[in-house]
């Protein structure tokens, strides 16, 4: 076999090779296994490489051949072929064959991930060159040798972590997905991000590194051994020379970091030491020994720091200042400066907390201060001083903030200053009372009673002037009240109310309230005396009814309501005041009234008045004033037999018996005669109110044997039905809803006999007086019906 010797430089290394027409190598490649598209483990995957003399023949050793690998695998020969010039192999490829063993198979590896690989093991087959073993490698490539990125990076550097490998080589293009390691692993595990081959082969290969190595290892045990100067300064060049190795990049970052902070440090306790020996120049000992302190904490806890500075000096010069400040301390007490003592026997003991002779020294000064700042506070609050007393305290409880002697002081200045505080409130409130401004003393005698409310001489001064105010206050209100001058009545029965109790104040109290609520039912009066509408007349009713004072507003509609409207309005005043005997004798006023086309508007105002009620409670009362209303429609009506009717109907319902018996005889001997059956059902509604279910069961079944309309048949249904149950009154009430359909829905509801009546009572009206009635009086009639039918329901209206 023909050899010769070659010298190439290639990538900052002298290469010396046997040119060789045979050879072999092993490289370890880096894989990832891949399943469903996903990568799920990394491997190291051992390549070797075989050359031999032959024919140019290329065999590829694996499991599969897939098109990316055979890319690589032709990329990586094409690169060893480019790369022999340098390498001292001949360039003719057809002169070889080269075998490449996978030398462990795994299914769905990836393929283009090896180029790298399988070009560093083929370039040191030929060259006869060695592979570290302690190297893997993963990377594409191009056929020029530039690295390509490749996927499945974290997962292939755990894989040669576990492995012991103490290299990884990876594509740069990757270096964001390399996971993030602490500085000691990047110390023991070296990351190269490659951009070409030269970088690859400059780490794989045996004895490519050099000096470089070596002063990389240099580096990183001055690193292991703290010395972050002289690690700095060699890390530096060698990252300048390699700037591809990733491992050296961040530990240069760490050390910087520390080698700063070291800097920092150091900077400022020599500052702190120039600041301390200036103030103990100044005799400011109290502050020098503080920046000493700080200082020698600094150099105690950084031993880095300690490395540049000597403790011994630091140490020494806080000594010395602390035996100073002792020495002052001692002639501060002498000289009756207890403040200046204190603070330096309490800046002495932050330093050596243990020291016997500042304990003692800190004790006597600090018993020495309390008693000169009472003696100071208290000779200000003698003199009124209560600011500068304060100021003097709050300088005292910063020096001594956990003295229960100056907390105690700081509470008896706070009373101090609140009873001279109530005192001078009381001083403006006796003068406001001479000068009977009653409002301002009473402001100013409460104040001062809130500010000293454990003091007796100002609650018994206050209490006083209260009463004196609450007498001459009611007065006033009084004449106020005389002149109708509301407003102002009320805010002086207000201030009476302060000073009184017992009855007194819950008569003051009422007058309170009833000064503003008469000038809104004065303001309410006049609009419904000036009023035909109903609006304004039934406000005025419920605010009556809840607020009183009714009398003011009768006297009102007395003097200027003159329209029929405000008699109405007067009557339900009248009744729901129970003077029953006025209310009587003013509806009697009313049915002396005029023609029905006069009252006109006196009957539209009642139906909207009694259109209001069902949207409130009802009362006794209330059912009452619907009857009323009901009376004086029929009446107004001209006293027809079918006003009489309905009026019969409704007392019945609402439980005016007499009334309603009177006005079913006024219908029997009316001259305009109405059919029997019409009078016989207003004497069934009669006798089932009054619980007579006999006689109404009798009028209910001549009802029925005679020829009638279907309200007539319904109304004698009723009857049956009281008496008889649901069953018997429901075959009535289906034959008349057979003979008229919209009497239907009673079929519904005949189970429940206060349906039936809520339900019958409008359609009876409109069946019998729907042609004999005014327009007006017929709809006032079906608001009527509605509203007794919503006071059955909310009653639960039975008949046993």
């Amino acid at each position: 076999m023909r050899t010769r010797t070659s010298v190439v430089i290639i990538a900052g290394f002298v290469l010396t090779a046997a040119m060789c027409h045979a050879g072999s190598s092993r490289v370890n490649g880096l894989a990832i296994i891949i399943w469903r598209g996903i990568p799920t483990q990394g491997v190291v995957n051992p390549i070797t490489v075989l050359a031999v003399d032959g024919s140019g023949r290329l065999d590829v050793n694996a499991i599969a051949i897939d098109k990316e690998k055979a890319v690589a695998v032709l990329s990586a020969c094409n690169y060893a072929q480019g790369a022999a010039t340098y390498f001292g192999y001949d360039s003719d490829f057809s002169k070889y064959d080269i075998h490449i063993e996978y030398d462990d198979k795994y299914t769905a590896q990836g393929g283009g991930s090896g180029a790298a690989a399988v070009a560093t093991a083929i370039v040191a087959a030929l060259s006869g060159r060695s592979v570290r073993q302690d190297v893997a490698i993963t990377g594409d490539i191009s056929q020029l040798g530039d690295v390509k990125s490749v996927g499945g990076i974290k997962e292939k550097m755990n894989a040669a972590y576990a492995y012991g490998i103490r290299t990884v080589i990876v594509p740069a293009a990757n270096a964001d997905d390399i996971p993030k390691m602490s500085i000691d692993t990047l110390v023991r595990f070296q990351v190269i991000t490659a951009t070409d081959m030269r970088q690859v082969l400059f780490h794989a290969l045996v004895g490519s590194q050099g000096d470089w190595a070596r002063t990389r290892s240099r580096a990183f045990k001055l690193y292991q051994e703290r010395e972050w100067g002289k690690c700095v300064s060699h890390l530096r060049q060698i990252v300048a020379q390699h700037p591809e190795d990733l491992s050296l990049r961040l530990v240069l970052r760490d050390a910087r970091k520390r080698w700063h902070s070291i800097q920092q440090g150091a900077q400022r306790i020599e500052t702190l030491i120039l600041d301390a020996t200036t103030l103990e120049q100044a005799n400011d000992l109290g502050k020098a020994l503080e920046a000493y302190e700080e200082a020698y904490q600094l150099v105690r806890e950084r031993e880095d720091i300690a490395k540049l500075m000597a403790i011994s000096d630091v140490e020494a010069r806080r000594e010395s200042c602390i035996r100073r400040a002792l020495d002052a301390a001692a002639e501060s007490v002498q000289k009756g400066s207890s403040a200046d003592a204190l603070g330096l026997y309490i800046t002495i003991l932050k330093s050596v907390p243990d020291m016997t002779a500042a304990k003692q020294g800190y004790y006597d000064a600090r018993n020495a201060f309390i008693v000169d700042v009472e003696q100071e506070v208290t000779q200000k609050i003698e003199g009124k001083q209560f600011a500068e007393a304060q100021k003097a305290l709050d300088a005292a409880l910063r020096t001594l903030p956990d003295s229960a002697e100056l907390k105690g002081l700081s509470k008896e200045l706070q009373k101090a200053r609140s009873v001279a505080t109530a005192q001078e409130l009381l001083h403006d409130a006796r003068e406001a009372f001479n000068n009977e401004d009653l409002q301002q003393c009473g402001k100013a005698a409460l104040q001062a009673m809130q500010m000293a409310p454990d003091e007796p001489g100002i609650k018994e001064e206050g209490e006083r002037l209260l009463g004196a105010i609450s007498k001459r206050a009611a007065q006033r209100a009084d004449q106020l009240l005389a002149a109708k001058q509301y407003s102002q009545a009320a805010e002086y029965y207000g201030l009476a109310a302060e000073g009184a109790s017992g009855e007194e104040k819950e008569y003051i109290l009422s007058q309170v309230e009833a000064c503003r609520t008469i000038p809104l039912i004065l303001q309410v009066a006049a609009k419904a005396a000036q009023s035909w509408t109903a609006h304004e007349h039934i406000r005025l009713l419920e605010l009556i009814e809840e607020k009183g004072h009714d009398q003011i507003a009768l006297d009102l509609l007395e003097q200027k309501g003159r329209s029929y409207v405000c008699s109405l309005t007067r009557m339900n005043i009248l009744f729901t005041c129970d003077r029953f005997d006025e209310s009587k004798a003013q509806y009697m006023d009313f049915l002396r009234g005029g023609s029905v086309e006069v009252r006109k508007p006196a009957l539209l105002t009642v139906r909207k008045e009694v259109q209001a009620l069902p949207k409130k409670d009802w009362t006794e009362n209330d059912m009452s004033r619907v009857f009323y209303f009901a009376v004086a429609e029929c009446r107004a009506c001209g006293g027809s037999a079918e006003a009489h009717v309905v009026a019969a109907i409704l007392g019945a319902m609402c439980g005016k018996t007499q009334l309603a018996q009177w006005h079913v005889e006024a219908a029997e001997e009316h001259d305009a005669k109405l059919p029997s059956h019409i009078i016989a059902a207003a004497k069934v509604v009669l006798a089932l109110n009054n619980g007579d279910i006999e006689s109404a069961v009798d009028l209910g079944k001549r009802i029925l044997k005679d020829e009638c309309g279907p309200s007539a048949m319904c109304f004698g249904a009723c009857a049956v039905q009281a008496k008889d149950g649901a069953a018997a009154g429901h075959k009535y009430v289906a034959r008349a809803a057979g003979r008229y359909a919209f009497f239907r829905p009673l079929l519904n509801s005949i189970t429940e006999l206060d349906v039936v009546f809520t339900t019958l009572f409008p359609l009876a009206m409109h069946e019998w007086f729907s042609d004999c009635v005014e327009e007006e009086s017929a709809d006032t009639t079906d608001d009527l019906a509605k509203v007794v039918c919503d006071m059955l329901s909310r009653n639960s209206w039975r008949t046993e």
